[in-house]
Order: structure tokens, then C-alpha cells, then sequence
């Protein structure tokens, strides 16, 4: 049986992803360095250049905005564990490739992370439920992998819950501290996190 490709995006579609992530990035910059209340939609398009219409055509409101910042960091670390999901190797390998995965992504993407922690409150009740159940999704999906490992002897957890908490509590608030620039430092901080992740989860390491 042939897999199944993925759906294939559109030349628009790319286009509009292309301009909603060039507003979202400049607004992160803006909500870190001026609060989210002190960042108005004419500065998000000052900072890009741009027309407020050309901001207003992609999101109809500043708290759309907080909304599409937050969401694609939640998004992101659910798709750490839904590569690590699909993977039929064992449990040590998976979360080890979430670990890398998921310390990639928050280096990267740090200031989404850290407008998400900082701004959570300014987002409208029914978009910040949304959020949070996509980061309930995570912390259950890990447990569910730590639990597995658990059951083939490979981990050791009293709590998979609580383990997955501290797992991935550990690496995402990473964005307080690590921002390294250099390819080489940031390789080496993806080694060392997810060593000390699955060290913690009674794996040893050479």
C-alpha cells in the first residue's frame, strides 16, 4: 500500500502563512520589549513596513494576534511529540527524539514562549481554554510514551504524569535562559538537555 502523501499548499496558501508569520515575529519582538498592552497594531506595521490594512487583512484584532502567537507555540511543541509518535522505534528513542525536538524548538522560538508565559492573561477566555488543552494534549501524549517505557523497562517513573510534567516543564522553560547564537553551542545544548531529561528518567548514558 502506497502512504499517503500530504496534502499539497497552495502557492496562496504559502503566500498568506508567509505574511501571518512575518506580523507574528514582529509582534513578538514588540510584546517582549513593550508589554503586550504597550504594543499598538499601528507599531506591528510600523516595524514591518507595512500599512495597519495590511495587518488587519490577516488578523482582525491586536488579541487575534496574542492569539496566533501563543497558538503556534503550543502547536510546535505538540508536533515534537506527534513526530516522536509516529516513530516505531523504542521508547528510549522516541523521547529522545522529542527531547531534541522539543529543546530545538524552544531555542528557536524562545520570545513565542516567553509572550505566551507573560501574556497569558490578555488572551480571551475561549482562545486561552484552546491553548491550554493543546498543552494538556502534550503533557499526556509524553506520559503516555514515559508510561510505555515504564512498562518494557526502559524508564523508571512512579507518576508518568508527573514525569512528563518535569520533562517537558524542564526543557520549555529553558527560554529564560538559553539563547545561544552559535550552531556549534546550540547543538551542544540539545545534547545536554536531552541527556539530562532521560537521565531523569533512570536512562544512562555513555
Amino acid at each position: 500500500m502506497e502512504p499517503e502523501l500530504p496534502p499539497k499548499v497552495s502557492a496562496r496558501d504559502e503566500i498568506t502563512q508567509f505574511k501571518r508569520k512575518q506580523i507574528l515575529d514582529a509582534a513578538v519582538e514588540l510584546f517582549q520589549r513593550n508589554g503586550y498592552h504597550g504594543t499598538s497594531v499601528d507599531a506591528i506595521a510600523s516595524a514591518l513596513g507595512m500599512s495597519k490594512q495590511f495587518v488587519y487583512y490577516q488578523f482582525k484584532d491586536k488579541a487575534a494576534i496574542l492569539n496566533g502567537v501563543c497558538t503556534a507555540g503550543a502547536e510546535l511543541t505538540l508536533s515534537a511529540i506527534a513526530d516522536s509518535d509516529s516513530s516505531t522505534e523504542s521508547a528510549v528513542e522516541q523521547m529522545r527524539a522529542f527531547c531534541r525536538r522539543l529543546t530545538e524548538i524552544v531555542i528557536g522560538h524562545g520570545k513565542y514562549l516567553a509572550t505566551y508565559a507573560s501574556d497569558i492573561g490578555a488572551l480571551r477566555e475561549e482562545d486561552r481554554k484552546r491553548i491550554m488543552a493543546v498543552r494538556g494534549e502534550v503533557d499526556d501524549r509524553v506520559s503516555r510514551l514515559i508510561a510505555k517505557g515504564v512498562g518494557s523497562g526502559e524508564f523508571v517513573a512512579e507518576d508518568p504524569l508527573t514525569a512528563a510534567h518535569a520533562v517537558t516543564g524542564m526543557i520549555s522553560f529553558m527560554w529564560t535562559w538559553a539563547h545561544p547564537a552559535d550552531p556549534t553551542q546550540r547543538a551542544t545544548l540539545v545534547d545536554q538537555m536531552t541527556s539530562v531529561a532521560l537521565r531523569a528518567l533512570g536512562v544512562n548514558q555513555p
